[in-house]
């Protein structure tokens, strides 16, 4: 597979590309949330979702870190999909937080372009390890909506007293990603400032 890099203001960039080229397009923009000087304020042109729009094909994706409120605005635009948490090894601690929380996450939102259709988007799961397990759910006990009632189409895992559920001890990865955690063990020069 071969790859293509370019290197310039992702609009003009955007602007050169085909319609409908491109599979998903992952970004992190400037929030416009903090007092440093890139990002003090939102630096998105208006016509920057119209490009993403022209470029993405009708099944691909638009994912971005970005605050809360900005992604409430591209899920006004694009179809929302799901939303996750960056979980990091430790707060920042930056002169832009004063007067509140240090923060230690950043969220992001995972859109699908508007004219999809959900069997043609791609979603390939990760799976983590996890203990194995077997039980027995008793007939009239399951509930709505949970995943026993999609597995209950597979027949064979009805049994006399109900239905039985079988884990090899795989687990779908949530939508929490985690940092490393070497950084909670090292102390950093900021650190060393609030001390």
């Amino acid at each position: 597979m071969a790859i293509n890099l370019h290197i310039g203001d992702c609009l003009e960039v955007m602007r050169e590309m085909p319609d409908k080229s491109v599979d998903a397009v992952v970004t992190d923009p400037p929030y416009g949330t903090t007092d440093i000087s890139f990002d003090k304020t939102r630096c998105i042109d208006p016509d920057w979702h119209t490009e993403l729009l022209r470029i993405v094909k009708d099944d691909g994706y638009f994912a971005a870190l970005d605050s809360v409120e900005h992604l409430g605005e591209y899920a006004k635009i694009w179809s929302y999909r799901w939303y996750g948490v960056w979980i990091k090894g430790m707060p920042l601690r930056l002169p832009y937080n004063a007067k509140k929380p240090n923060p230690q996450c950043e969220f992001y939102g995972v859109f699908a372009h508007p004219f999809h259709k959900v069997k043609n988007l791609t979603y390939n799961k990760l799976y983590t390890e996890g203990t194995p397990y077997k039980r027995k759910k008793k007939k009239g006990k399951m509930a709505k909506g949970r995943n026993d009632q999609i597995a209950r189409n597979d027949t064979s895992a009805w049994t006399k007293d109900g239905y039985e559920v079988k884990n090899n001890g795989t687990r779908e990865v949530p939508n929490i990603i985690y940092a490393p955690n070497k950084m909670h063990t090292e102390t950093s020069q900021s650190d060393k400032n609030f001390d």
